[in-house]
């Protein structure tokens, strides 16, 4: 069983990446696709929009034509309804008075980008690392051990920069389901209730509703259900199935089919999967999206079924779930391969944003869990992993604070080199501010960024400091192992 302490240790670290995917979080306006369909559905009832459109006088990315209406051709529209949660209270509260002082649109865009994020794509990272770091526990990781590789779950790989854009934010929320699915199933392993396999089936069935190549993940727990026992599997499998119902009713409401119009691809011929190779390539080990380029930590997974300076839980395992983890990106692939290229143009797929490969988020989470469970047993292999460690932070935290331009994660360091610690929030708030007649000429990230590192600080050691004076400090209960 997880821990009292363990709960609060879960808590901090949600609070902790709330509030710094909060203060870097990234509006784009060239891309702000899910914006203007929650827009839509909240004030017009309709996914189309055409009508958003006119009212903003800006124009959404990835639009395509359904009869008379416009409608953004994402396979999954989950997103959107989920953000529903903080625009409806933002556009009855908020928006009446805004739109009476005639703010320019492209800064209302903005702010409602930076609200809808609030229940979408900044809340599912921070609820990210939360469950994994719970995970790691149910498996018996110590708690140093785990506070470590959630930091480097975050810092260390892409999700650092698809943590703070609402554009992207499909790939976060269904990453942050199937985890969640996984936390389940562990539970279910320890408690044996049945309850757990259903819901853990009914969050992977969410996952595809929200992220479409999520589906590629349902193997991974089908595969250890089977040898545990059939009620499990029929259970989990009920919950699965039970969860992707919203993604033909949404489809159904909105098109009159239980596939989206722009889903044409599945009928494309064999030739097709000539396609499928090179976006294999260029998601394993390509410079510009590539799993291994992006986060080198996970050379270390590669080599531990082969190297006698790791203990390791049983070998077979691991290779178990680095064939599971080829096969989601070759299932990604495929997706992409059938998918995308044909209508969008070949290599469409390369250009992320300098942040790496987003389509496989949801698989990351997975190898990290056993990157956690290795035990490094030589003085070689500590030190590859400690400069594999600097490494994918190198990689991915420049993200965190700038990016633009390029695709390309070279791009975003020499923009951090060049320009430093950047918040894109900040300086919308700034921009409001000024709107609104006050003085933002001394208003500076540094004060706040100072106040943003006390906060943390406080949060992490304020309470220890608080029980040492008082004098009413607890020994904290040593780590137990839960479940091997």
């Amino acid at each position: 069983m997880v821990q009292r302490r363990d709960m609060g240790t879960a808590a901090r670290i949600f609070l902790t990446t709330y509030l710094v995917c909060a203060f870097f979080f990234k509006p784009d306006l060239s891309f702000a696709r899910f914006v203007f369909v929650t827009k839509a559905i909240a004030h017009y009832g309709t996914v189309f929009v055409n009508q958003v459109e006119n009212e903003l006088r800006l124009e959404a990315a990835d639009v395509r034509t359904y009869g008379e209406h416009r409608y953004v051709c994402c396979a999954n529209l989950g997103l959107p309804f989920i953000a529903l949660i903080s625009y409806v209270p933002y556009a009855t509260l908020v928006l009446p008075s805004i739109q009476d002082r005639g703010l320019d649109p492209v800064l209302e865009l903005k702010l409602s980008q930076f609200v809808m994020a609030l229940s979408t794509v900044v809340l599912f990272t921070a609820s990210t690392a939360a469950i994994f770091y719970l995970c790691l526990r149910l498996l018996a990781v110590n708690r140093t051990k785990s506070i470590l590789f959630t930091s480097l779950l975050y810092v260390g790989t892409p999700i650092a920069f698809y943590s703070l854009n609402v554009t992207n934010g499909q790939n976060i929320v269904g990453m942050f389901l199937l985890l969640c699915a996984f936390y389940f199933l562990l539970l279910a392993l320890t408690k044996r209730i049945g309850a757990h396999w259903l819901i853990s089936g009914l969050l992977a069935g969410l996952a595809v509703v929200v992220d479409l190549p999520a589906f590629a993940a349902w193997p991974f727990f089908l595969m250890h259900l089977v040898r545990i026992n059939s009620r499990a599997c029929l259970l989990w499998s009920v919950g699965a199935l039970l969860g992707t119902l919203p993604f033909f009713l949404i489809n159904a409401f909105a098109f009159g089919s239980f596939l989206p119009p722009h889903s044409q691809f599945l009928g494309m011929p064999l030739q097709a999967w000539l396609a499928v190779w090179p976006i294999f390539i260029e998601f394993t080990i390509g410079f510009q999206v590539g799993l291994l380029f992006y986060c080198p930590l996970l050379i270390v997974l590669l080599l531990a079924p082969y190297s006698r300076g790791l203990d390791v839980f049983p070998p077979r395992k691991i290779i178990l779930i680095a064939t599971l983890a080829w096969l989601f990106v070759i299932s990604v692939a495929t997706q992409l391969g059938f998918g995308g290229s044909a209508i969008s143009g070949s290599k469409w797929y390369l250009n992320q944003g300098g942040g790496g490969p987003r389509y496989l988020l949801p698989v990351i989470p997975f190898l990290f869990v056993s990157l956690a469970q290795l035990r490094l047993s030589s003085v070689w292999l500590r030190r590859l992993f400690s400069w594999l460690c600097l490494s994918s932070i190198a990689i991915n935290l420049p993200g965190l604070f700038w990016t633009g331009g390029k695709a390309w994660f070279l791009n975003n360091l020499m923009l951090f080199l060049k320009n430093g610690v950047n918040s894109y929030m900040l300086q919308d708030i700034r921009a409001l501010l000024a709107y609104m007649g006050l003085n933002v000429a001394h208003f500076s990230i540094f004060p706040t960024l100072g106040m943003l590192t006390f906060v943390l600080w406080w949060l992490w050691k304020g309470d220890d400091l608080f029980r040492n004076i008082v004098g009413t400090g607890e020994r904290a209960p040593p780590d137990q192992k839960v479940l091997s």
